[in-house]
């Protein structure tokens, strides 16, 4: 009954920050991915979270961005649950379960993910759900458990890739506390048919969809395309290693600030001594995703570190009932373990709301964030509460307001799929065509041809992020009228020809 109380709880805490309507990115990606139940095996295609966003999209949602949100909560609802029982089987202690699941519940990633549209959620579900069944395999040793571990394993990856990393994290536990699984082959049938059952989904897009890579693309060829992606999507030198590994700390404690670190520590410390399969399980995964947070070039660090603290959030509900009673002896107050209690659960609040205000009065900004009209990165990123975020609705809509009936918008994917969500579902801009810039592919004379096609062309940022507009070159043939939230390009007098 509590698990399900603290579902409910949760849910409604999520309900009232929940984000109205679209965010930027990949937020109103998925909500078009969902809407269309794009399945596919590529990375990024999130082809669970797709499926299941297509059928709760039917439900009577007055704006799909938001129902979108709302799955999100649903997800993360039950995370919490499952937080609970996994800690309550470990301590067998009501209030830790209870200290864990608020911890993680008020943690700013996690709850910033519990409020918008991310795969993400659904990836923190399967991985809990995952845990319980190796923690219950550990206490009766039943088949169904493996199966239901690698069945969940496979799920998870049609949901995203990540969790291709945590495959031998399990593999490592079950045979390090039973090395005769190796020779039992119920343990391989279980392995094999959970896997299956689970990525049945992926197995349906690359047979019966036909879309089994190497028969339309040459296996050389595609195996290029992946590395590829994995060279331009990771990068480890020392510099960033020694920044991401200075850098953790600071993102912990973010997450949960103030006597939450040291009551983690203390959990970690009590797991190593009298539960060491459990602690090469949880230490791993904690492990794992760290060291492969360390290589990722792009900024979202703190989104793959998240899964880490999902797993500190155990080892503070495992540390609490140890802690407790240090405590008692040291403050001889009564009732210190409930003052603790919300001071664990207030005192984050109280930072997400206060930082921004105290961020912006000195007009500093700890991360390196490029700036996009009417988005307040401080506010975005540091306060997880999005029920008043409507930037992104109020940014695309002021743009179709502005631009001329079949124009072209050129921009990138942060800005530009909240334009393709407004298309779809408001029926905004309709005639508009949307043109994606990337790093790769995007030429100034790809401009300079639409013009003279006689197209109005307006773009997004000047500021050339990751040097996508090649700006330099379009300086010398245009200019730039500042529009708002936009800018529309106009020729100079100029007989200047492109590099």
């Amino acid at each position: 009954m509590i698990p399900i109380l603290i579902m409910i709880v949760s849910f409604i805490f999520y309900y009232f920050t929940l984000a109205p309507s679209v965010i930027w990115g990949d937020s109103a990606k998925l909500s078009i991915l969902s809407n269309k139940m794009y399945l596919d095996f590529m990375p990024g295609s999130h082809s669970l979270h797709n499926l299941i966003g297509y059928y709760w999209g039917l439900l009577p949602f007055n704006d799909y961005a938001y129902g979108q949100n709302m799955l999100s909560a649903v997800f993360s609802s039950i995370t919490v649950g499952i937080i609970y029982i996994i800690v309550f089987k470990l301590t067998k202690s009501i209030l830790s379960s209870i200290v864990s699941s608020l911890v993680i519940t008020v943690s700013h990633t996690f709850w910033l993910f519990s409020v918008i549209n991310e795969s993400y959620s659904l990836l923190f579900l399967i991985l809990c759900l995952t845990l319980l069944e190796a923690i219950i395999w550990n206490e009766k040793r039943y088949n169904i458990h493996i199966f239901m571990v690698f069945l969940l394993l496979a799920l998870g990856i049609c949901n995203h890739y990540l969790t291709t990393i945590f495959l031998p994290t399990f593999i490592i536990y079950f045979i390090i506390q039973n090395p005769k699984l190796l020779r039992n082959y119920l343990f391989y049938i279980c392995v094999i048919c959970g896997s299956l059952m689970g990525g049945s989904l992926l197995l349906y897009i690359l047979f019966q969809k036909n879309k089994l890579p190497f028969i339309h693309v040459p296996l050389n060829t595609l195996l290029n395309e992946i590395l590829d992606y994995q060279l331009k999507t990771f990068y480890v030198g020392p510099e960033k290693i020694t920044s991401e590994i200075i850098m953790y700390p600071a993102y912990l404690f973010y997450q949960f600030p103030g006597i939450g670190i040291l009551i983690g520590l203390h959990g970690f410390y009590r797991v190593f001594l009298f539960n060491k399969n459990i602690f090469i399980l949880f230490f791993t995964i904690f492990l794992s995703i760290i060291l492969f947070s360390l290589g990722y070039q792009y900024q979202r660090q703190f989104i793959l570190l998240s899964i880490s603290y999902i797993i500190f959030s155990i080892w503070i509900g495992i540390g609490f009932t140890y802690s407790i009673n240090l405590i008692k002896l040291v403050f001889n107050i009564r009732y210190i373990h409930y003052c603790i209690v919300i001071l664990l659960f207030v005192t984050p609040i109280f930072l997400y709301y206060s930082i921004p205000s105290i961020l912006s009065i000195y007009n500093y900004s700890p991360i390196n964030i490029r700036t996009i009209p009417y988005r307040d990165n401080i506010k975005f990123y540091y306060l997880p509460d999005k029920s008043q975020n409507y930037e992104a609705l109020k940014y695309g809509s002021d743009i179709f307001n502005i631009v001329d009936k079949h124009s072209i918008i050129i921009g990138d994917f942060t800005v530009l799929m909240v334009l393709e969500y407004l298309q779809t579902f408001e029926n905004m801009g309709r005639g508009v065509e949307l043109k994606y810039v990337d790093s790769n592919s995007w030429t100034s004379k790809r401009i300079v041809q639409l013009i003279e096609n006689g197209k109005n062309v307006y773009i997004c940022d000047i500021d050339d992020y990751r040097g996508m507009y090649d700006i330099e070159n379009l300086n010398l043939l245009y200019k730039f009228m500042n529009l708002g939230p936009i800018y529309k390009i106009e020729p100079l007098n100029s007989n200047v020809e492109l590099n």
